[in-house]
């Protein structure tokens, strides 16, 4: 009997050794994917500045759902946060965020800072409210610059929001499209052509930095909120997607290019949406 304790004892200690190594090697497995994954894309050498949006006494859209109070600001933050880290793990890229925590910085600060950091990109990230320059009110859009000055480096930024909506799109936000919007006081770049009307599309463009506004989704929006806001997870989605979305525009390597796609592309030119133009721009 006690040779039998023994055997079985015995056999018990083999099948634990093999589950530990069986595991240790699905482990080894998947880590090897993520790693080749990551060393098949390559990042040329490039500073990006990402601004969350809002912060301090700016608190953005805001939200009630279920006694939870729902700040733009706060998530905004999040993504910058999650997004960064996402980026540098590529060893040739370096990230700057305009603000770190809840504080104020003006509007003017935010692209001067990209501007010290000699950054190739802007990327402000916020998520929308309905209002009445849009007939939409859910879903994804991408403000981009018009063209109007520096055309060469307002195309980049176009591209590089195509590139966010068609990653965007990929976790199911409804995707509506590029967005411009020319000034409303008449103001004129050096050329004589008007102005873009968001203030650090207009500032990227006279630093000749690659800049774009993403509107991840809308806040007030309760669909949108329960299926893309609404827990740490889900936010740490959207902040992967827009890190791929840089990854695909500028990295080198198999399969991350965008095949022919069109976008809807709407210009703004008095706040009101019954006036808006519509075009449809492809990309590849």
């Amino acid at each position: 009997m006690k040779k039998l304790w023994i055997g079985i004892g015995f056999l018990v200690c083999l099948c634990a050794v093999c589950l530990w190594r069986q595991t240790e090697k699905l482990k080894k497995q998947e880590f090897a994917k993520k790693n080749s994954q990551k060393t098949s894309i390559t990042m040329p050498d490039m500073v990006i500045v990402l601004d969350p949006g809002h912060g301090g006494s700016e608190k953005g859209a805001v939200c009630k759902y279920e006694n939870v109070l729902v700040q733009e600001k706060d998530i905004n933050l999040k993504i910058a946060k999650y997004m960064k880290k996402e980026l540098e793990s590529y060893k040739n890229v370096k990230v700057y965020l305009t603000r770190n925590h809840d504080e104020t910085v003006k509007l003017e600060e935010r692209v001067d800072k990209a501007a010290d950091n000699q950054a190739d990109v802007f990327i402000s990230l916020h998520n929308n409210a309905k209002g009445e320059a849009l007939s939409y009110q859910n879903g994804c859009t991408v403000i981009v610059p018009t063209g109007n000055y520096r055309s060469k480096t307002s195309k980049k930024g176009q591209l590089l929001g195509a590139y966010f909506l068609d990653s965007l799109s990929q976790l199911g936000i409804e995707n509506q499209g590029l967005l411009m919007r020319t000034s409303q006081t008449n103001a004129k770049y050096p050329n004589g052509e008007l102005c873009d009307y968001y203030n650090v599309i207009k500032n990227c463009v006279y630093h000749d930095i690659t800049g774009i506004i993403v509107e991840h989704t809308f806040i007030d929006c309760k669909s949108d909120y329960d299926n893309f806001l609404s827990s740490e997870e889900k936010i740490k989605q959207i902040a992967k997607k827009d890190a791929q979305a840089v990854l695909r525009c500028y990295g080198e390597g198999e399969n991350l290019k965008m095949k022919t796609a069109e976008e809807k592309v709407t210009l703004i030119t008095n706040g009101k949406n019954q006036q808006n133009q519509y075009q449809t721009w492809k990309f590849r």
